[in-house]
């Protein structure tokens, strides 16, 4: 991949931001199974609880304080190999995409909502099974395409972040402020919760765009556009971003696929290798 300095900007401020929840903004560690009792309360960037446990879920029904925690009928946590199996394949993206894997455990320490995706994100770190997550740039340099697979111990904790997530972005307009890198981010949100197919348990769709400035002054128009999807405990995320132009065609396409390979995994069929829409 040609490696422009404008690209590099725009990887800086737009996917690892923006791409950061559960497959991308997760930490590195190191996915171990081992079962722990833990309670997770999802909380903003200035640790005000988002949403608190479901009742029960503290080891109290709400009546005479003896109930246990609700049984996690989410069914099973995908493994490291199914994870890599399910995240969008060269075989999509077709011969005018190059990429791979790429490292998931770094931060932007976004401004606005986009922080507090973040905070969701972390929230589920001590629960995290494992993760893959691969980034495809087109030949031109530009859009990019990045695709995240992970699972969790704790299903539960898995809704409750999503439920999380629908509350912070629903509320959310703009993003405008500085992360800790030094960019200055102005961007204009969008959000929906629609489900591309009735095989989910929920999806988050979210666009962002608008100017970022670089912490030498150039300033980039980009659009993020990106979308979270989980069955059970396990979690998908796909995002389109580019440096202006409209890609929601992609964005539409390459998540419908990737929930094709997802589910597929999970009842251990094929993924399917069916080609991408390809920019204009």
């Amino acid at each position: 991949m040609k490696n422009v300095p404008a690209r590099r900007t725009f990887a800086t401020a737009g996917t690892l931001a923006l791409v950061s929840l559960f497959a991308v903004g997760c930490g590195d560690d190191g996915g171990d199974a081992e079962a722990t009792e833990t309670e997770t309360v999802v909380v903003d960037a200035d640790g005000n609880v988002i949403d608190g446990p479901t009742d029960g879920q503290d080891g109290q029904d709400g009546q005479d304080g003896q109930g246990d925690t609700p049984v996690d009928d989410s069914g099973p946590a995908l493994t490291q190999e199914q994870l890599e199996s399910v995240v969008l394949a060269p075989e999509n993206l077709g011969e005018n995409w190059t990429g791979g894997q790429v490292e998931s455990d770094v931060e932007s320490g976004s401004p606005g909502c986009f922080g507090d995706i973040e905070v969701i994100s972390d929230s589920l770190d001590p629960i995290e099974v494992g993760e893959h997550d691969v980034e495809y740039t087109y030949s031109e340099g530009d859009p990019s395409i990045a695709s995240g697979a992970s699972s969790y111990e704790d299903g539960n904790a898995v809704a409750e972040a999503f439920d999380g997530l629908h509350e912070v972005l629903g509320s959310c307009t703009e993003v405008v402020g500085t992360d800790t890198e030094g960019f200055e981010w102005d961007l204009d949100v969008t959000y929906d919760g629609t489900l591309s197919t009735d095989t989910i348990d929920d999806q988050v769709n979210v666009t962002a765009s608008g100017t970022v400035v670089d912490p030498d002054g150039s300033e980039l128009d980009i659009t993020l556009r990106q979308s979270y999807i989980r069955i059970g405990k396990n979690v998908i995320t796909v995002g389109v971003n580019s440096l202006g132009g409209d890609y929601s065609d992609l964005q539409t396409g390459y998540t419908e696929i990737a929930i094709y390979r997802f589910t597929s995994v999970i009842i251990d069929s094929e993924p399917t290798t069916q080609l991408g829409p390809q920019p204009a």
